[in-house]
């Protein structure tokens, strides 16, 4: 890693930062945390609320700030919303024009990082940068637009969709350096004839990949003196395949039901833990039919989540076929680098051109045929002893490699390339 000259600040936008922290985890709490040991003085700006919840952070004028493990957050004043409708756009708007607003109350950053979800974040952290002179980096955790037409929220190639490709076009162009959370963020662009050597304007050579990752040291201690509430994690009597991740569309758990009904007759239990709006749903469903072996126990609190994976014989990461289309450029689930630090095998169902559970041998990544194929692929991998061991022996080994601590080395090294001029 580069020597830093001198103390640095760091701006993070990030609009939905509040629930990390909320929950003290997630990848801007730990990169901050990580940063702040080595030095910097990093500032979260996120907004009052907390996104799918009808929690807020109560702010009396237009911010409130807080300091948490050496970080300053920002909570920007905005609107309560419900859903992804007009409510949530204004959000969004408030955000943006709030952060603008209450920046001008802080000291002058050396570097601005936007990220999205939505992209206004990224607009606001470049407009904030030309303000002040600094420099910006815009991080990508989601494709926005592509992630939208393929969920069929916009119509794909429509106008909504090519003024969004077009300011995310921008948004690279104008960055000092660009971070996807996907290992394919560099083949996206060349894909869509935006790097130089496709006659655009974004050079390759600042284009990065910083996947999400596991706070190691948080996930150890939790796992050594946080129990879990919905398993018993010494409880050996029959194997538990476990999903921890939210229970939405996208995610496609209507299958479990199906997988259940197969494993009926198998000492096999499947725990789905998390939230979401197919819950109840999916709920009402498994009691229609009767079964006694799949259970839905809601969200759980994170530090629950190390004991809860540790009880697993085999972790499932299940989504729908539509992100078949927005896989080939990888994939940056949160849940599965908590998989990986459990040191449990992985089984998936949506295999990618950079699977990390492939390429590092953690478990199977596959698209099966129905609920049966899927069926005999836990089977098969549940009476295989030795690959069984040796796959969480590789998850947790992998786990290291994406650990914030070496996720933070990597942003402070960005960060230093594109200040030395300035040091």
């Amino acid at each position: 890693m580069t020597g830093t000259s001198k103390k640095k600040t760091v701006w993070i936008l990030n609009h939905y930062a509040t629930l990390m922290y909320k929950n003290l985890g997630g990848r801007h709490y730990s990169l901050a945390k990580e940063m702040s040991r080595q030095g910097y003085d990093v500032v979260i700006f996120c907004a009052s609320t907390i996104h799918n919840s009808s929690e807020e952070v109560e702010v009396a004028g237009k911010y409130r700030c807080e300091r948490l493990g050496g970080v300053t957050y920002v909570f920007v004043k905005c609107r309560p919303y419900e859903g992804n409708g007009a409510s949530r756009i204004a959000n969004m708007l408030d955000y943006y024009c709030g952060v603008k607003k209450c920046a001008n109350d802080f000291s002058r950053p050396d570097v601005i990082i936007g990220s999205s979800v939505h992209p206004l974040a990224q607009v606001a952290a470049l407009q904030l940068a030309r303000r002040y002179r600094c420099k910006c980096i815009v991080e990508t955790r989601d494709l926005w637009p592509a992630s939208l037409e393929e969920y069929g929220v916009i119509k794909p190639g429509g106008v909504i969709a090519r003024i969004m490709y077009r300011n995310e076009r921008r948004c690279y162009e104008k960055a000092d350096a660009v971070v996807f959370t996907i290992a394919g963020g560099a083949d996206y662009i060349r894909d869509k004839g935006w790097d130089v050597s496709h006659g655009g304007l974004i050079d390759i050579e600042k284009v990065h990949y910083i996947n999400n990752g596991v706070d190691l040291e948080d996930f150890d201690n939790n796992r050594a003196t946080i129990a879990s509430s919905v398993v018993e994690p010494n409880d050996k009597t029959m194997a538990k395949l476990i999903y921890a991740g939210s229970v939405r569309k996208a995610n496609g758990l209507g299958f479990l039901l199906d997988v259940a009904e197969d494993l009926r007759e198998d000492r096999c239990e499947i725990v789905v833990v998390g939230s979401g709006d197919e819950l109840e749903s999916l709920r009402s469903k498994a009691d229609e039919r009767g079964l006694g072996n799949i259970r839905f126990t809601g969200a759980i609190p994170k530090k629950e989540v190390p004991a809860t994976l540790e009880s697993a014989s085999l972790l499932l990461l299940l989504y729908s076929s539509s992100q078949a289309g927005l896989s080939r450029y990888g994939m940056s689930q949160n849940k599965l680098f908590d998989y990986l630090a459990s040191g449990k095998p992985i089984l998936s169902n949506l295999p990618n051109r950079y699977s990390i559970v492939n390429e590092c041998e953690c478990g199977i990544e596959r698209s099966f045929s129905d609920s049966k194929d899927f069926v005999n692929q836990i089977r098969g991998m549940i009476s295989d002893k030795d690959s069984m061991k040796r796959w969480g022996e590789n998850a947790r080994a992998t786990a290291e490699l994406y650990s914030f601590a070496s996720h933070a080395s990597h942003l402070i090294d960005i960060i230093e390339e594109i200040t030395k001029e300035e040091q």
